[in-house]
């Protein structure tokens, strides 16, 4: 009876809802209609009031699309945590879990009747609908749900839902994973694929829910050596397959028979880490970056102090508009508003004297206050978020941001190409000021030793006397990249070469303000994915898992872009649907400035590119990270 009730609960009609309805593709808005509006939706038209039971996993899915609070006007009047102990209520439940063992155990015992036959334990809930964010395997229906009596009575749906990500925002999705690059740098074979495996039932859950059966590229390896780079070879195949083994791709579409994907397949990119060593390590100086740089922030809650913390994510206009700005663009745009406001609001400029006011002016100032209130509000939050980074990056003078921003582009502010000649001078001189901060110099010396091919003994010997001793293992750490860290190699240096040349000198032209000695990299992925939405991306680099039936439809891409160029985008939604669409994934960590470099190249293309990765990497987690590699 449960396996028969699993499979109406994969044929319910809310896995089939096309995301053409949300306007511009934004995965939270994706996951909303499919979880809330679709799949709990479902039940409640059923049963008006219920209980909504999940694991801290499944909280963070939902709680990326959707206002937990907000849910009580979906009927859901109450949210439980499957992992503490809850009492009995006289109401359906609808549980949200991942298929873990230990999980499904927990949910079959809320209906357990006890050992003792004259003294039945009460089920805390009447009746239950079951919801899991991706397959549920046979072996857990029958060992552990089969044998509950009560449960199988209860049970009203067991429903896959093939949603086991976290919408960070709205173009770039995370798995929560805490330590991304170690499971990469120091984990074993067989654990890395158990890893991979993961991943790529995670990857077709993405796809399903964007309607997408893409056409499936990864970075092909150079050679053996253990680092990230090769293991895209062992994602891509296990989520679009081979000859000799479906993917689970297609193993979840046959899951799905009224499932329907787009009439103008994707492409799914599979990135590593080691394709731009150095991106992480530099001192970007947009907003988010910094934030991400110099403070506390974990699922978009940033902490600035024991006692105050704010939400920094899509719901914040502020955030939302200025988090890829320069800092000092939106300090200038914050001040800007804050005058403004002040001139044309009634309550911040006191509106008329008090002794004339009339009814005009008293309803002007009363509708004026909501807006006053609710900006004053922003104002403050962004202001002392603002502060707490121009303290962090006081000790980053120019001569830093100047060296960092010059061996990784190899340019100067004019775009004139630089020798290395007096790179090491200048690095030595940074790492003998005190008044820069140690985890800064290790970046530094990380940078140059990317950039340079590697450095000599001598080098060596004397900046490790300026550093602390975690610096020797992060640069023993950094040879898991493929980095040259012996005698400097000119055939092995990471340099600006090509598109990604290319895309420094056009991003220099375009930020001339501020690109004087701050910001003037860019990640190395903006190239490589451009040049695969224009169709020049190399395929003996890039390979696909298998050939595209049609490749005309890589190259439509060219058409559509040059058109949104000619001035604004007449198209409604229903002409979105088949907008070509490209999903990057990056193995071991996705940093700010990639991010940026995403929405960025979608603007520009006219193009919907979609970002993830396991987990977000900050410039102290890399380094965290190459230090314990090498103590491994």
């Amino acid at each position: 009876r449960i396996m028969n009730i699993r499979q109406v609960g994969l044929a319910c009609p809310c896995l089939m809802m096309r995301s053409h309805g949300v306007r511009g593709l934004s995965l939270k808005k994706i996951l909303k209609t499919k979880l809330i509006d679709g799949v709990f939706g479902s039940c409640t038209d059923i049963d008006p009031y219920v209980i909504l039971v999940m694991s801290d996993y499944t909280a963070k899915i939902l709680g990326s699309c959707a206002d937990l609070g907000g849910l009580v006007e979906y009927g859901i009047v109450a949210l439980q945590d499957i992992n503490k102990r809850r009492e009995a209520v006289d109401l359906p439940v609808i549980y949200f879990l991942q298929p873990e063992k230990k999980l499904v155990k927990k949910m079959a015992m809320d209906f357990d009747k006890g050992s003792d036959e004259k003294r039945v334990l009460i089920a805390l809930y009447t009746r239950c609908y079951c919801i899991f964010t991706s397959r549920l395997p046979k072996d857990m229906v029958l060992q552990v749900l089969s044998k509950e009596e009560r449960f199988k009575e209860s049970v009203r749906r067991l429903t896959e839902v093939y949603i086991d990500f976290i919408a960070y925002e709205s173009r770039v999705f995370t798995f929560h994973t805490q330590n991304a690059l170690m499971d990469i740098l120091t984990a074993s074979e067989e654990t890395i694929m158990t890893v991979m495996e993961q991943y790529s039932e995670k990857l077709a859950g993405l796809c399903l829910s964007l309607n997408e059966k893409p056409n499936i590229r990864y970075r092909a390896p150079r050679n053996t050596r253990k680092s990230s780079e090769k293991y895209c070879n062992l994602l891509a195949s296990f989520l679009g397959g081979t000859s000799l083994k479906k993917g689970d791709l297609d193993m979840s579409i046959e899951r799905l028979p009224n499932w329907q994907s787009r009439s103008n397949p994707g492409t799914v990119l599979m990135l590593d880490r080691d394709i731009d060593p150095i991106a992480p390590l530099l001192h970007d100086v947009t907003y988010q970056a910094v934030v991400h740089d110099a403070l506390d922030i974990q699922d978009n809650v940033l902490k600035l102090d024991s006692k105050t913390s704010y939400v920094v994510d899509e719901n914040d206009v502020w955030w939302r508009d200025y988090r890829h700005r320069h800092i000092n663009e939106v300090l200038r745009k914050l001040t800007e508003a804050s005058n403004e406001i002040k001139e044309k609001n009634q309550v911040a400029s006191g509106g008329q004297d008090s002794d004339n006011w009339d009814s005009k002016g008293m309803l002007n100032k009363v509708r004026d206050y909501p807006s006053y209130r609710e900006f004053t509000k922003q104002y403050k939050k962004h202001t002392l978020i603002l502060k707490k980074l121009y303290a962090y990056l006081k000790p980053l003078t120019k001569e830093v941001l100047g060296l960092q921003m010059d061996m990784a582009t190899q340019m100067d502010t004019k775009g004139t190409r630089i020798k290395h000649g007096d790179y090491f001078k200048r690095l030595i001189a940074v790492c003998e000021d005190e008044t820069i901060r140690e985890e800064t110099k290790v970046r530094c010396v990380l940078i140059y030793i990317a950039t340079n091919g590697g450095i000599s003994q001598r080098e060596l010997k004397r900046v490790l006397k300026l550093l602390p001793p975690t610096a020797v293992a992060a640069v023993n750490g950094f040879q898991k990249f493929g980095i040259n860290t012996g005698e400097p190699d000119k055939t092995r240096r990471f340099h600006c070469t090509g598109v990604h040349r290319e895309s420094v000198e056009e991003h220099m032209k375009k930020n001339q303000e501020w690109a004087n000695n701050q910001w003037r990299y860019v990640p190395l992925i903006y190239g490589t994915v451009k040049s695969m939405i224009q169709d020049t991306l190399d395929e003996k680099d890039f390979p696909y898992i298998k050939p595209p039936a049609l490749k005309t439809q890589v190259k439509s891409v060219a058409r559509v872009a040059s058109r949104r160029k000619r001035g604004p985008s007449t198209r409604n939604d229903e002409a979105d649907v088949d907008k070509p669409r490209f999903i990057v994934f990056m193995l071991g960590g996705l940093c700010p400035s990639e991010m940026r470099a995403m929405y960025r190249l979608s603007v520009e293309m006219g193009v919907d590119i979609v970002i993830g990765s396991p987990g977000l990497l900050t410039a102290k987690q890399y380094v965290d990270a190459l230090v314990q590699s090498a103590q491994s």
